[in-house]
């Protein structure tokens, strides 16, 4: 199957950014990668495409491009910054495969120099890094649907089950969201829980409502289980508590 990228580009300096969108495309379109491509005004809102992005499910990877020249005034130190630290993070805390491709400059002709496709080619590099990061995703986590946290191979899903869970979820999905959001902290929004903890916690509970003669033990350890095999221990132990709590609220 073709890698799913997403190219997210800040047309701040369209010029620029048009020659480093042709080097990236150029590069994932020879590795034979599904492309699409979505614009933001500037690079400081390239964090929070990428983690609709992510969110979404639709894509392995994402190539970040634009460029930042440096003005007279503190603004270039904090979109800088903060663009960064935001892609750090997806790439950190939820392991997302990124290309970074935003220039840094002091002015326009270092970033022409670095854009043009015959110089610095800097989209084609930052095509090159996403697509090998996906490659070490896959390689280092494509197993863990497979393979359980000891090392033992998980049986294989039972389509019957798994299709009583969806449908459960469907047509009880504003019960649970309802209960869900009763154990969240306040303020808190579903949109603010990573994609996958979000289904987690819903399918639990669609678990609860729908397998009656499950016990509320066996859907958490069941649970918790897919938990650590997808979080670390602090988010393992968020999945468990708020499951815990959600049995009761769902089966009073």
């Amino acid at each position: 199957m073709a890698d799913r990228v997403l190219v997210a580009i800040s047309k701040y300096y369209k010029h620029i950014s048009d020659e480093l969108e042709a080097g990236a495309l150029e590069a994932l379109e020879a590795a034979g990668a599904t492309v699409t491509v979505m614009e933001v005004p500037g690079a400081f809102e390239l964090p929070g495409l990428i983690a609709m992005a992510a969110d979404s499910g639709r894509f392995d990877g994402a190539v970040a491009l634009g460029c930042v020249i440096r003005g007279e005034t503190s603004h270039y130190d904090y979109v800088c910054g903060e663009s960064a630290r935001g892609l750090m993070d997806l790439i950190v805390q939820r392991r997302q495969a990124i290309g970074y491709g935003i220039l840094t400059v002091e002015n326009e002709e270092q970033a022409l120099a670095r854009a043009d496709r015959k110089r610095g080619n800097k989209g084609k590099d930052a095509a090159d890094a996403c697509l090998a990061m996906i490659k070490f995703r896959k390689e280092l986590m494509g197993d863990r649907l497979g393979i359980g946290p000891n090392e033992e191979p998980i049986e294989e899903a039972d389509p019957d089950i798994f299709k009583s869970i969806v449908n459960a979820v469907v047509d009880h999905q504003a019960a649970i969201d309802k209960a869900i959001l009763g154990r969240l902290a306040n303020g808190w929004k579903l949109t603010r829980l990573d994609a996958t903890m979000r289904a987690l916690l819903r399918a639990g509970s669609a678990e609860f409502i729908a397998h009656q003669h499950l016990s509320n033990a066996i859907i958490l350890d069941e649970y918790v289980s897919l938990a650590h095999d997808f979080f670390d221990e602090q988010e393992a132990k968020f999945a468990n508590a708020v499951l815990d709590n959600l049995a009761k609220d769902l089966r009073k």
